[in-house]
């Protein structure tokens, strides 16, 4: 357990939720995600081909387009580049005309191109999902506000990126920003519920936040591990400290060398049950990570 928290402590944050899953064999293993998950409607008609309930994409092209997909030449330029190359294609757009899904859908269908619309239903929860997606994916988006043609933009070249997951209103995908532009952006959302004065427009703003806490670690034990008494009641102690972490954080010495970060909540439960925090923190020095993203952390 000592070497499980030390793991989780060394790269993870409170952005991280955490799961313990079981299976028959030998060995630890722990899976960490930095994907985001969107929940929105979209036309789920290109992903349908699909023999799973989803379609897993890997350095895939993409491009963002603030605006509606009339015609065929708007993205002639992507389809042929898409039937040379063979590649994955993803347009975010906020609708396709029936020529144009015609068009994509008989070309996907005879295996001549990877072409696939995220065609974003317009709705109060999806007004501003693109702005978000765009942040995921380091891009800007192609708007006709700013005097740019779908076309000509295309034709400039597209941008790639890591990993998308599609299923039925769902999507989660691998960021290419940094971890300082999203919470930068957090920050800026957190600002903006603040300022609402509206219940609905602040729970709108808070679903865009959730969004961006998506990343998760998954901590995968054998069950003949979990078969013994010590290892369960120190996983136990692990996991109710994770349950009770909260935004207002204190120091805390635990012996006379080593201090840890925690919540003040917490405060009451690790003066009672020290020995047992300081065996299960063996040899971890510091919460730091814990200390520097609480920093600039805001709770609505």
């Amino acid at each position: 357990t000592a070497e499980i928290s030390r793991y989780i402590f060394d790269n993870a944050s409170i952005e991280y939720q955490i799961y313990l899953n079981k299976y028959k064999g030998k060995e630890i293993i722990i899976k960490k995600k930095n994907h985001m998950q969107f929940g929105f409607d979209f036309d789920y008609d290109y992903f349908k081909s699909s023999r799973r309930n989803q379609m897993i994409l890997k350095n895939y092209n993409f491009v963002l387009i603030e605006g509606i997909i009339d015609t065929v030449g708007e993205i002639h330029h992507l389809l042929h580049k898409a039937a040379r190359n063979k590649e994955n294609y993803i347009i975010f757009c906020l609708g396709v005309s029936q020529e144009v899904k015609q068009t994509i859908m008989t070309n996907n269908s005879k295996r001549i191109t990877n072409v696939y619309p995220i065609d974003i239903t317009s709705s109060e929860k999806t007004l501003n999902i693109l702005n978000d997606i765009a942040l995921i994916h380091s891009s800007d988006i192609i708007s006709a506000l700013k005097g740019q043609t779908i076309s000509q933009e295309i034709k400039k070249g597209l941008s790639r990126g890591k990993e998308i997951i599609v299923s039925k209103n769902s999507l989660i995908i691998e960021p290419l920003c940094s971890n300082h532009s999203i919470q930068t952006h957090k920050n800026f959302l957190i600002k903006r519920a603040q300022e609402s004065s509206n219940n609905e427009n602040k729970k709108l703003i808070q679903q865009r936040y959730k969004n961006l806490n998506s990343k998760s670690i998954e901590i995968i034990l054998p069950e003949i591990l979990l078969s013994e008494n010590y290892i369960k009641r120190e996983l136990d102690y692990l996991f109710r400290f994770l349950c009770n972490l909260k935004y207002s954080m204190c120091k805390v010495n635990i012996g006379q060398e080593k201090c840890y970060y925690i919540p003040h909540c917490f405060i009451r439960i690790a003066e009672q049950k020290s020995k047992n925090l300081k065996k299960m923190f063996n040899n971890v020095e510091k919460l730091i990570v814990f200390k520097q993203d609480f920093k600039n952390t805001k709770q609505f």
